[in-house]
């Protein structure tokens, strides 16, 4: 009690600290998304289920809503595929 009131810093920084987390629970990811194997391996995931979406609109079972959106959806993954496979390697 007695050392919250001498110190009017305590104050602000309980006040604070949510805020102070959350940036530094975001530094972290950042920091973490470049070398993290586990980063890596979701990547790939996302790149097999892009590529049974590919596979299943090719063959005709699916029938997105504008193909030209899906195209382009299409053209932007393979475009980011392209460096992970050469990063996994």
């Amino acid at each position: 009690m007695g050392k919250r009131e001498a110190s009017p810093g305590v104050e602000m920084h309980n006040y604070l600290k949510p805020k102070e987390l959350k940036k530094k629970q975001k530094a972290q990811h950042t920091s973490r998304k470049k070398s993290s194997p586990s980063e890596r391996k979701s990547r790939f995931s996302f790149q097999v289920r892009v590529g049974k979406v590919v596979a299943a609109r090719l063959m005709g079972k699916t029938h997105s809503p504008s193909e030209k959106q899906f195209s382009f959806f299409t053209l932007c993954s393979l475009s980011y595929l392209i460096p992970v496979s050469d990063e996994a390697t």
